[in-house]
């Protein structure tokens, strides 16, 4: 508090936001929160990487280091890709249990990314931090992670710039122009699974909740 105003500083990054929840009067709750992070696994491959046919890429390939697009292609359409692509990648936990939170961390994702865990979709991501809870997904023993990362239609613009007007797959009324630099795609990474022991919080039911968010 100061001068009568309450002062919350946050940083934020691009395109990340948070509630700020302003609590009210004596009777408290709680509620289980991550409080400390135990273990962190990298997944570091090989991850397989499939991509829809007709657009230049293969339509499957194993990786061993996550890279952008533009470095996984062999030919100039191949890395101007641009559309939807999946990755898979199986992990292994030797315990779930109640009092553990299991987090994915996709390190960097262009543009956005949805995640599945042994078939169950667990949600969409688009802004930082590209993290996303697992609970209730996964399990004990083998894991199958599938992220499937769509990025915008820049650098595919950006190659048919350069084509005959009749061999254009994309147009626009004002694209990039012909030779202009290709933007980083896909999934980046580093990717990371991450378990964490739950905390305690207070909370109240009568609470004012602002959201705040950057563009």
């Amino acid at each position: 508090m100061k001068d009568g105003h309450t002062w919350v500083p946050l940083s934020l990054a691009p395109h990340e936001s948070r509630f700020v929840v302003f609590k009210r009067g004596e009777k408290l709750e709680t509620r289980a929160v991550v409080s400390t992070m135990n273990d962190v696994m990298t997944l570091a491959g090989p991850w397989k990487v499939s991509f829809p046919e007709g657009w230049g890429m293969p339509r499957a390939m194993a990786i061993d280091e996550l890279k952008p697009w533009k470095e996984l292609g062999t030919t100039p359409e191949a890395r101007a890709f641009s559309g939807t692509a999946d990755y898979t990648i199986d992990f292994t936990l030797d315990k779930v249990d109640a009092d553990t939170v299991v987090l994915l961390d996709l390190g960097r994702v262009e543009s956005l990314a949805k995640v599945e865990v042994n078939g169950t979709n667990v949600g969409n991501v688009w802004s930082q931090p590209y993290r996303i809870p697992l609970t209730g997904a996964v399990k004990a023993g083998k894991n199958t992670l599938k992220v499937s990362v769509t990025d915008t239609w820049y650098n595919r613009l950006v190659f048919d710039a350069g084509q005959p007007e009749a061999k254009r797959r994309t147009w626009t009324i004002a694209g990039p122009r012909k030779g202009s630099p290709l933007r980083d795609s896909g999934l980046i990474g580093p990717v990371r699974v991450i378990r964490a022991s739950r905390g305690r919080e207070l909370t109240n039911d009568n609470q004012m909740c602002y959201h705040i968010g950057v563009g």
